[in-house]
Protein backbone atom coordinates (compact mmCIF):
# COMPACT_ATOMS: atom_id res chain seq x y z
CA UNK A 1 0.00 0.00 0.00
CA UNK A 2 1.01 3.56 -1.23
CA UNK A 3 2.61 5.82 2.10
CA UNK A 4 0.68 8.64 2.87
CA UNK A 5 3.43 10.98 0.93
CA UNK A 6 3.26 8.99 -2.36
CA UNK A 7 -0.59 9.64 -2.15
CA UNK A 8 -0.55 13.17 -1.58
CA UNK A 9 2.25 13.25 -4.51
CA UNK A 10 0.40 11.46 -6.71
CA UNK A 11 -2.76 13.40 -5.97
CA UNK A 12 -0.88 16.78 -6.70
CA UNK A 13 0.33 15.33 -9.99
CA UNK A 14 -3.12 14.11 -11.04
CA UNK A 15 -4.13 18.02 -11.18
CA UNK A 16 -4.29 18.87 -15.33
CA UNK A 17 -2.02 21.56 -16.50
CA UNK A 18 -4.81 23.67 -16.60
CA UNK A 19 -5.87 23.09 -13.08
CA UNK A 20 -2.00 23.50 -12.08
CA UNK A 21 -2.33 26.96 -13.93
CA UNK A 22 -5.50 27.87 -12.26
CA UNK A 23 -4.08 27.13 -9.10
CA UNK A 24 -1.78 29.30 -9.28
CA UNK A 25 -3.20 32.69 -10.55
CA UNK A 26 -5.29 32.04 -7.27
CA UNK A 27 -2.95 31.62 -4.71
CA UNK A 28 -1.18 34.25 -6.11
CA UNK A 29 -4.07 36.56 -5.88
CA UNK A 30 -4.27 35.44 -2.40
CA UNK A 31 -0.83 35.86 -1.52
CA UNK A 32 -0.87 39.58 -3.03
CA UNK A 33 -3.59 40.65 -1.23
CA UNK A 34 -2.80 39.70 2.44
CA UNK A 35 -0.68 42.13 4.57
CA UNK A 36 1.18 39.81 6.29
CA UNK A 37 2.94 38.54 3.13
CA UNK A 38 3.30 41.84 1.09
CA UNK A 39 4.76 43.88 3.66
CA UNK A 40 8.20 41.12 4.12
CA UNK A 41 11.02 42.82 2.14
CA UNK A 42 13.13 39.56 1.87
CA UNK A 43 11.05 36.47 0.77
CA UNK A 44 12.44 32.73 -0.12
CA UNK A 45 10.24 30.70 -1.97
CA UNK A 46 10.95 27.55 -4.00
CA UNK A 47 10.82 26.52 -8.28
CA UNK A 48 8.14 23.87 -8.56
CA UNK A 49 9.10 20.37 -8.98
CA UNK A 50 6.86 17.29 -9.10
CA UNK A 51 3.60 18.66 -9.00
CA UNK A 52 3.59 21.00 -6.57
CA UNK A 53 1.88 24.33 -6.76
CA UNK A 54 3.77 26.95 -8.76
CA UNK A 55 4.99 30.87 -6.58
CA UNK A 56 6.57 31.75 -9.52
CA UNK A 57 3.73 33.91 -10.69
CA UNK A 58 4.40 35.55 -6.89
CA UNK A 59 7.76 35.62 -7.08
CA UNK A 60 7.57 37.48 -10.37
CA UNK A 61 5.57 40.15 -8.82
CA UNK A 62 7.79 40.28 -5.87
CA UNK A 63 10.62 41.16 -8.17
CA UNK A 64 8.36 43.78 -9.79
CA UNK A 65 7.97 45.32 -6.94
CA UNK A 66 11.49 45.57 -5.25
CA UNK A 67 11.80 42.50 -2.78
CA UNK A 68 14.70 40.39 -2.85
CA UNK A 69 13.95 36.82 -3.29
CA UNK A 70 15.50 34.34 -2.41
CA UNK A 71 15.72 30.25 -3.13
CA UNK A 72 16.88 27.47 -1.49
CA UNK A 73 20.14 25.66 -1.69
CA UNK A 74 21.16 21.76 -0.09
CA UNK A 75 23.58 22.04 2.44
CA UNK A 76 25.61 19.15 0.50
CA UNK A 77 27.04 21.18 -2.17
CA UNK A 78 27.49 24.22 0.00
CA UNK A 79 29.07 23.23 3.30
CA UNK A 80 28.48 19.07 3.50
CA UNK A 81 29.01 18.95 7.36
CA UNK A 82 25.69 21.04 8.46
CA UNK A 83 21.70 19.98 7.38
CA UNK A 84 20.84 23.35 7.33
CA UNK A 85 19.42 24.83 3.86
CA UNK A 86 20.93 28.15 2.54
CA UNK A 87 19.32 30.84 0.66
CA UNK A 88 20.69 32.59 -1.95
CA UNK A 89 19.64 35.64 -3.85
CA UNK A 90 17.70 35.10 -6.98
CA UNK A 91 17.25 37.22 -10.01
CA UNK A 92 14.80 35.44 -13.00
CA UNK A 93 16.19 35.07 -15.98
CA UNK A 94 19.70 36.24 -14.72
CA UNK A 95 20.69 33.91 -12.02
CA UNK A 96 22.39 31.02 -13.46
CA UNK A 97 20.69 27.38 -12.30
CA UNK A 98 21.87 23.63 -11.51
CA UNK A 99 20.48 20.58 -10.45
CA UNK A 100 20.89 19.51 -7.16
CA UNK A 101 21.36 15.58 -6.45
CA UNK A 102 17.47 15.28 -6.30
CA UNK A 103 16.84 17.02 -9.77
CA UNK A 104 15.44 19.74 -8.40
CA UNK A 105 16.58 23.88 -9.79
CA UNK A 106 18.70 25.50 -7.78
CA UNK A 107 21.13 28.70 -8.00
CA UNK A 108 24.88 27.66 -8.42
CA UNK A 109 26.33 28.29 -5.06
CA UNK A 110 28.05 31.79 -4.64
CA UNK A 111 28.94 32.72 -0.87
CA UNK A 112 28.30 36.27 -1.72
CA UNK A 113 24.78 36.14 -2.56
CA UNK A 114 23.59 33.82 0.20
CA UNK A 115 22.22 34.80 3.77
CA UNK A 116 21.32 33.10 6.99
CA UNK A 117 18.02 31.91 7.14
CA UNK A 118 17.40 34.34 10.30
CA UNK A 119 17.95 37.24 8.03
CA UNK A 120 14.67 36.54 5.92
CA UNK A 121 11.27 38.12 6.56
CA UNK A 122 9.06 35.28 4.81
CA UNK A 123 9.59 31.41 3.58
CA UNK A 124 7.06 30.14 1.07
CA UNK A 125 7.57 26.21 1.89
CA UNK A 126 6.34 23.53 -0.37
CA UNK A 127 4.37 20.80 1.29
CA UNK A 128 3.41 17.45 0.15
CA UNK A 129 0.42 17.72 3.00
CA UNK A 130 -1.02 19.73 5.58
CA UNK A 131 -3.71 20.03 8.12
CA UNK A 132 -5.79 22.31 10.09
CA UNK A 133 -3.61 22.71 12.82
CA UNK A 134 -0.82 24.28 9.97
CA UNK A 135 1.60 21.01 10.14
CA UNK A 136 3.08 19.70 7.11
CA UNK A 137 4.20 17.10 5.67
CA UNK A 138 7.73 17.97 3.24
CA UNK A 139 9.89 15.42 1.49
CA UNK A 140 11.03 13.80 4.33
CA UNK A 141 14.57 14.97 4.63
CA UNK A 142 13.72 17.53 7.44
CA UNK A 143 15.96 20.27 5.57
CA UNK A 144 13.63 22.70 6.45
CA UNK A 145 12.67 21.72 10.01
CA UNK A 146 16.03 21.53 10.87
CA UNK A 147 17.25 25.11 9.29
CA UNK A 148 13.66 26.80 11.33
CA UNK A 149 13.90 24.62 14.34
CA UNK A 150 14.00 26.41 17.75
CA UNK A 151 17.52 26.71 18.39
CA UNK A 152 18.46 27.51 15.07
CA UNK A 153 17.45 31.05 15.23
CA UNK A 154 17.80 32.52 18.14
CA UNK A 155 17.31 36.49 17.24
CA UNK A 156 15.00 36.42 14.09
CA UNK A 157 12.67 33.51 12.98
CA UNK A 158 10.73 34.24 9.34
CA UNK A 159 7.13 33.92 8.68
CA UNK A 160 6.96 30.49 7.55
CA UNK A 161 4.15 29.84 5.11
CA UNK A 162 3.28 26.90 3.62
CA UNK A 163 1.86 26.97 0.00
CA UNK A 164 0.06 23.80 -1.82
CA UNK A 165 -3.17 22.47 -3.69
CA UNK A 166 -6.40 22.09 -1.64
CA UNK A 167 -6.35 18.51 -2.85
CA UNK A 168 -3.10 17.90 -0.64
CA UNK A 169 -4.74 18.32 2.85
CA UNK A 170 -4.73 15.96 4.97
CA UNK A 171 -4.82 14.15 8.82
CA UNK A 172 -1.53 14.66 10.54
CA UNK A 173 0.45 13.23 13.64
CA UNK A 174 3.42 15.67 13.91
CA UNK A 175 6.50 14.60 15.46
CA UNK A 176 8.24 16.51 18.36
CA UNK A 177 10.93 18.18 15.82
CA UNK A 178 8.50 19.48 13.25
CA UNK A 179 8.14 23.11 12.92
CA UNK A 180 4.69 23.84 13.21
CA UNK A 181 3.85 26.86 10.13
CA UNK A 182 2.81 30.09 10.78
CA UNK A 183 -0.41 30.13 7.83
CA UNK A 184 -0.95 27.75 4.86
CA UNK A 185 -1.89 29.31 1.97
CA UNK A 186 -4.42 26.98 -0.78
CA UNK A 187 -5.64 28.53 -4.39
CA UNK A 188 -8.83 28.45 -2.11
CA UNK A 189 -7.77 29.82 1.78
CA UNK A 190 -5.48 30.92 3.99
CA UNK A 191 -5.38 28.91 7.27
CA UNK A 192 -3.33 30.93 9.65
CA UNK A 193 -2.76 32.73 12.76
CA UNK A 194 -0.84 35.68 11.46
Amino acid sequence: MPSLRQQLRRKRRSLSQQEQVLASAALTRRLVADLSIITAKTIALYLPDDGEIDPTPFMFWCYSVGKQIYLPLLPEGVMPNTSSLFFQAYIPGITKLRMNRFGMPEPTFNKRHCIRASMLNLVLLPLVGFDRNRNRIGRGKGYYDKTFSAGANSFHTPKLVGVAHSVQETRIQPNPWDVQLDAVFTEKEKISIL
